[in-house]
């Protein structure tokens, strides 16, 4: 009786040590070393990767916005690069986004900006991270619009108001508010210069031999 009782005790004790083994080992339901976690980031977004305008007009505005990962909450700077000859960025490179946050990135080109395609560079960069992305450009010509002499001919012209008589040089610029355009006598160059006061582009002009003045007919449609 007493040898099988010390075995039995043997026995116990090591089931006993091979439980506490196991649960030093982690083969228990503790003792696991938790995975790192992932590093905060951002995701610079653009609402279109193309873009086409012409010469002297603006194109439509490309919403470039930071979305936040793994809790990023910086701001980013924002880069824009490779814009080709007279073309303009607004607001101007670079410029800041909050995270989460957006901005309207505009693009406009002068009446001389070179023609064609390019590729424009947008890169977001926040400490050590940064991204890019690009915008396919196309810049198209622009050909004035011809304009009638008759269109805009003026047929309420009062000659008691032109000082001196038969020379009006009181009014060498008149708006036109329906169309939002200006027109200018431009003497030098014998014509009437018809502009677009939203871009500040030429529109087209008006050939006018020895044009010093400019007015609106009472209608306003007329010039």
């Amino acid at each position: 009786m007493t040898e099988r009782r010390q075995l039995r005790l043997a026995l116990g004790c090591w089931v006993l040590v091979a439980v506490v083994s196991s649960a030093g080992c982690g083969g228990g339901i503790s003792g696991g070393v938790p995975p790192p976690q992932p590093s905060p980031d951002f995701v610079l977004n653009l609402s279109s990767s193309s873009t086409s305008i012409s010469q002297g007009t603006t194109g439509s505005g490309i919403q470039v916005s930071i979305q936040p990962l793994n809790g990023f909450s910086g701001t980013v700077q924002v880069s824009v690069s490779g814009l080709p000859s007279g073309v303009i960025a607004n607001p101007q490179s670079p410029f800041t986004v909050a995270s989460g946050g957006e901005a309207t990135l505009l693009l406009g080109a002068s009446a001389s900006a070179s023609t064609g395609d390019s590729s424009i560079s947008v890169q977001g960069t926040s400490g050590s991270l940064s991204h890019a992305k690009t915008i396919s450009l196309t810049v198209q010509s622009s050909v004035a619009t011809a304009v009638s002499r008759t269109t805009y001919a003026r047929t309420d012209a009062q000659s008691q108001m032109d000082d001196p008589p038969g020379e009006p040089h009181h009014r060498h610029m008149a708006y036109d508010s329906a169309n939002r355009h200006l027109f200018v006598a431009n003497r030098a160059r014998n014509r009437v210069e018809i502009l677009s006061t939203q871009d500040g582009s030429r529109i087209g002009s008006v050939d006018v031999a020895g044009a010093s003045s400019v007015d609106l007919s009472a209608d306003g449609k007329t010039a």
